[in-house]
């Protein structure tokens, strides 16, 4: 069983550019890596030295797409093994809510990784989302650390008072039992 970090985002922003950011990443309530950066569909589409080797037999090969080493991939490509596991929003559209009808300032998201944070993903976020003020925090189990991972400051709303309170480390005890 790997260890776990938790990786939670904290945006601020105008509510649509908030809307906008979760309709694109958040897929039936969970936070999908594939729409940052997306696994191959085919073989053409896949990097060389991410293609079977059948020398190699220690490979980690999906399951219809046998040419396709998967977690050599996803470790370059993410930084970890799995795409993101037991996502928690908190102040996010539901997914029939029209953007007219969201009117949130503030949201957060917080996800599970195995072994460690997907800093390609979050160091994506932070410079794509220029509209948005983005904090990155990471809790690592192994270590019983929460750390401050980095911040955009693209948004600034001098009257925006924020509390955050970090209850991750309680979540994690909750998602190994669960797991």
């Amino acid at each position: 069983m790997p260890s776990w970090c938790v990786n939670t985002i904290k945006i601020r922003g105008k509510s649509e550019d908030i809307y906008k950011f979760f309709k694109r990443h958040i897929i039936d309530y969970s936070f999908d890596f594939n729409t940052i950066i997306p696994e191959p569909e085919n073989e053409s589409e896949c990097d060389e030295r991410f293609k079977r080797n059948p020398e190699n037999s220690m490979l980690q090969v999906s399951k219809g797409r046998e040419w396709f080493d998967w977690y050599e991939w996803r470790r370059y490509h993410w930084d970890t093994k799995w795409n993101a596991k037991k996502t928690k929003c908190e102040n996010v559209p539901a997914p029939d809510k029209k953007i007219e009808d969201y009117s949130e300032t503030s949201c957060k998201i917080s996800f599970y990784t195995a072994w460690s944070s997907p800093r390609t993903i979050l160091d994506w976020i932070l410079e794509n989302y220029p509209d948005l003020n983005i904090e990155i925090y990471l809790f690592y189990e192994m270590t019983n650390q929460y750390l401050f991972y980095g911040e955009n400051k693209g948004y600034d709303d001098d009257d925006y008072k924020s509390i955050w309170e970090s209850d991750e480390s309680q979540d994690l005890d909750k998602f190994n039992k669960e797991y």
